[in-house]
């Protein structure tokens, strides 16, 4: 798991299939929170704990959906082109 406050790390955490803390009060990213992956936690040394201790009791999300996409969208758009210019 990982405990962050940055945006970017938080979304890098989901697509690596990570858990993620963040201490923060609102996310950029809020798939992530509704796929599990990850929680939103207070700047407060308990909390930070105790959340901590949840992910270590309970088993991964199960992966539903793919809200950023399936991360082949780069060959895609290079076979595209490639046809293109052939």
């Amino acid at each position: 798991a990982v405990i962050t406050d940055s945006g970017g790390v938080q979304k890098e955490a989901f697509l690596l299939r990570t858990p993620c803390l963040t201490v923060r009060q609102t996310t950029e990213w809020p798939e992530t929170i509704e796929a599990g992956w990850n929680r939103l936690v207070e700047a407060d040394s308990r909390a930070i704990v105790g959340a901590c201790r949840d992910i270590r009791a309970s088993a991964p999300p199960v992966p539903t959906s793919r809200p950023f996409g399936d991360g082949a969208a780069a060959d895609r758009i290079a076979r595209f082109i490639k046809d293109v210019l052939a």
